[in-house]
């Protein structure tokens, strides 16, 4: 490179000045804050909107008691039936069903039960559930 080392000195010197600035502005705590995104808390005049959504249970063997619990209504489904069914509460786009299922036959042996819902005008959604023993899950489908 030519010219005066003293000119190259200073325009490296520059250089890094103006990256530790930048670097700087990118990386200061204001900047670095993350604020959760402002959500519509309803109030209690505003009406809720509560959906029915059918459900279907497929269970690996036979159970003694099926509980589904969403948006604080709980369904409890009983019987030697490996597929049993009804219809949830749900209230909003991203719903928590809690499902507990104690099995006939209490050994300590690979147990699966699959879950479907049938959303109004959406597409059906499926989750599987398995455990050594009773099943005692959460699910949280995405209903958009």
């Amino acid at each position: 490179m030519r010219g005066s080392p003293l000119i190259r000195t200073f325009c490296l010197c520059l250089g890094l000045i103006l990256a530790a600035l930048a670097v700087h502005g990118l990386t200061r705590r204001e900047s670095a804050t993350i604020t959760a995104p402002v959500t519509h808390q309803p109030t209690e005049e505003e009406e809720v909107q509560a959906t029915r959504v059918p459900f279907e249970i497929t269970l690996s063997a036979p159970a003694r008691e099926v509980m589904v619990e969403s948006a604080g209504e709980q369904v409890k489904l009983g019987g030697t039936e490996l597929v049993v069914g009804g219809e949830l509460t749900v209230t909003d786009e991203h719903p928590v069903i809690f499902v507990t299922i104690r099995w006939a036959d209490s050994a300590e042996v690979p147990r699966f039960a699959k879950m479907r819902i049938e959303p109004p005008s959406l597409p059906t959604r499926t989750h599987t559930f398995d455990a050594m023993g009773d099943i005692d899950d959460v699910w949280e489908p995405h209903l958009h």
